[in-house]
């Protein structure tokens, strides 16, 4: 008699080929049977938590990447939505000024007797420097010229560039005296103090009361009868000959939208 010595990989693949007709077999007798349906049945529902178990591990095992993802995505379309709303606002803003200036532009019409021909309008340019206007030489603009705002002179041109003016406010301490009087005939200077409009000179035994209002007697580039303010306040010095009043004006150049230049 001979034997055949199986070699272990022969060995290994005859178990293989063995165990897997036992399992055909075994699946054809089930299926015959009927107890392929049940048994299905039964494997699956013992093996239901476990499934379940599995799929919560793999989800939160799953959260870190997908808040990474999910959140890369967010700060997108949160960049996103920022610019867009930048521009948005952008264009508000853009429109409210035209809007503003249309209004102011109206008003400057509707409630003056002058034409363009004897003024000119300008938009102010605030710089840390010095108060400007958008028109200059080319416009034919010129120093001392009046710069007014709703019928109050809030200040003259001091300097021409080509495209814009430099503003001196009646506030300004650098700003040209001028020459007023109030509504009772009361004359005197307006001198800038760096903040405030002041009216001096004023012979101290004539009482000036406030609330009064105070006009230009006229002079180079200013003229007659221009509006400036209404006396808010009256300081007499015990040792001075003179007093001096402060003008408030209820207007500001910082706040305008278009300023006058009268010709």
């Amino acid at each position: 008699m001979k034997y055949k010595i199986l070699r272990p990989k022969e060995e290994l693949w005859g178990h293989r080929v063995l165990m897997a007709v036992m399992v055909v077999g075994a699946m054809v007798l089930i299926s015959i049977s009927g107890w392929y349906t049940p048994i299905q049945n039964t494997l699956l529902t013992a093996s239901a938590p476990f499934l379940r178990v599995t799929s919560r591990v793999v989800s939160v095992a799953l959260l870190p990447v997908k808040g990474v993802f999910s959140g890369a995505n967010s700060q997108d379309k949160i960049r996103q939505l920022s610019a867009e709303a930048s521009i948005l606002q952008a264009r508000i803003a853009e429109l409210e000024y035209v809007e503003k200036e249309n209004e102011a532009l109206k008003n400057i019409l509707e409630n003056s007797d002058r034409t363009l021909d004897e003024m000119y309008i300008a938009s102010p340019i605030l710089s840390l420097s010095y108060p400007a206007i958008g028109v200059g030489e080319r416009e034919g603009v010129l120093p001392q010229q009046a710069v007014v705002l709703s019928g109050t002179l809030i200040g003259t041109i001091s300097e021409v560039y080509p495209t814009q003016s430099k503003v001196s406010l009646l506030s300004s301490q650098t700003a040209s005296p001028l020459l007023v009087r109030t509504e009772t005939g009361i004359e005197g200077i307006i001198i800038g103090d760096g903040k405030n409009v002041i009216m001096r000179h004023i012979p101290r035994e004539i009482q000036v009361k406030e609330g009064e209002r105070v006009f230009t007697i006229g002079q180079e580039g200013i003229r007659k009868n221009m509006f400036v303010g209404r006396v808010s306040q009256v300081v007499a010095e015990p040792s001075s000959p003179t007093q001096e009043a402060t003008i408030s004006q209820y207007v500001s150049f910082y706040d305008a939208v278009l300023v006058e230049v009268w010709q």
